[in-house]
């Protein structure tokens, strides 16, 4: 279903954002993080979607901002996720004085290693 609903709504106009939040008001989710990826060639922004059976979408956009590449990963990478779900969590001014690059590139790299968001859309 998550990647279905992707699917159909790449191509929409607008911000990434926008489509993050359109997919889980249709899938039933809960948006976890919607980050910058700042040093990748090839993705600038990535989130997580959160669903009662206990999956995890992971959904991101790449570097042109023509295609949402998406991955539903169920609790595989909970360890890359954990560290972004808290720290988009935290106050503005906390994360202001933080920083969660590290945490994200990890994740995308992670997916990678696992043969995903090798910028392909769904």
């Amino acid at each position: 279903m998550f990647e279905m609903v992707v699917g159909t709504i790449r191509h929409m106009p607008g911000p990434f954002s926008d489509k993050v939040n359109l997919v889980a008001e249709r899938t039933q989710g809960v948006v976890l993080f919607e980050l910058r990826v700042d040093g990748d060639r090839r993705l600038q922004r990535i989130a997580a979607l959160a669903y009662p059976t206990g999956g995890l979408g992971l959904m991101a956009l790449d570097k042109l901002g023509q295609a949402v590449i998406c991955h539903f990963a169920g609790h595989a990478f909970d360890d890359f996720t954990q560290p972004l779900v808290r720290w988009s969590l935290l106050t503005m001014a906390e994360q202001a004085s933080g920083d969660c690059l590290g945490a994200t590139l990890l994740l995308v790299e992670a997916l990678r290693c696992e043969g995903h968001f090798l910028c392909q859309p769904c």
